[in-house]
């Protein structure tokens, strides 16, 4: 039966975000989204540890993750967090790390359950070999449990290396996006209301005499240079601007309630 419905408002939506950080591996993404267990509105989180580099957030010793070793894995936790697990009952933050190993996990899977039946066909192939239907299934797999977590009562986090397309012939990037196939990395930013991408850049401060080097971490928020970004919502848009410098999701929070609240 459907529900009665809601009036759509501005409000309506300040109780949760849904998020896709994307950037090269060492540039931060694990650690901004630790930084939600910093928000009264977003604590506590719960990673869905796929790529293994946990140390940032062990570092700080207040954040509960389950590794996560098959899809299976993955789409078992994801129907405990829609029955109201007791395990999660207090988890408003769910972040997923990170979806390119993800697509990784699933082709893996698909190879590996279809293998007798190929070897069969083929003495040659190897569980190694991925065909192009492979990507298909595992592309509609992984958007369905995605979408899954996304409709979560709770804020959703998924986080995703970076891919760059260049001019053919060149180094002229012409592209930067999430590194998924080029299907699920559309879909995937599609569905969430924010895309930003990480990175890192170093400063010359300067220091007595001389300058000293600092290096800081960046966010897009806004499509630019062929980078893939996206904020929703014109007035959050506008109060964090194109680029944030040192980005800190407890005090995005914190603007994202702010803005929404006077809409």
């Amino acid at each position: 039966m459907a529900s009665d419905g809601y009036l759509i408002t501005p409000q309506a939506f300040t109780d949760r975000m849904n998020i896709l950080v994307y950037g090269d591996p060492g540039s931060g993404k694990t650690y901004l989204a630790g930084t939600a267990q910093d928000s009264p509105l977003m604590a506590d989180v719960h990673v869905f540890n796929i790529d293994g580099g946990m140390m940032t957030l062990a570092q700080r010793g207040d954040i509960h993750a389950t590794d996560i070793r098959s899809v299976e894995d993955l789409e078992r936790e994801l129907h405990a967090l829609a029955a109201g697990d007791g395990k999660y009952a207090t988890t408003r933050t769910v972040v997923i790390d990170n979806v390119t190993e993800l697509q990784t996990l699933t082709l893996e899977g698909i190879t590996a359950d279809n293998y007798a039946g190929r070897r069969k066909k083929d003495r040659t192939y190897s569980i190694d070999e991925v065909y192009l239907e492979d990507y298909g299934l595992a592309g509609k797999r992984i958007a369905r449990i995605l979408r899954g977590f996304r409709d979560l009562p709770m804020h959703v986090i998924y986080i995703a290396h970076r891919k760059d397309r260049t001019r053919p012939g060149t180094n002229v990037l012409e592209e930067s996006k999430p590194n998924l196939t080029e299907k699920l990395s559309n879909s995937v930013m599609g569905m969430m209301d924010d895309v930003w991408y990480l990175y890192t850049a170093d400063e010359q401060v300067p220091e007595g005499e001389g300058f000293r080097t600092e290096t800081h971490r960046y966010m897009l928020t806004q499509p630019m240079n062929n980078f893939a970004a996206k904020t929703r919502g014109s007035a959050f848009a506008e109060a964090i601007g194109p680029v944030v410098r040192d980005p800190n999701l407890a005090q995005l929070m914190d603007t994202y309630q702010s803005v929404s609240s006077h809409e």
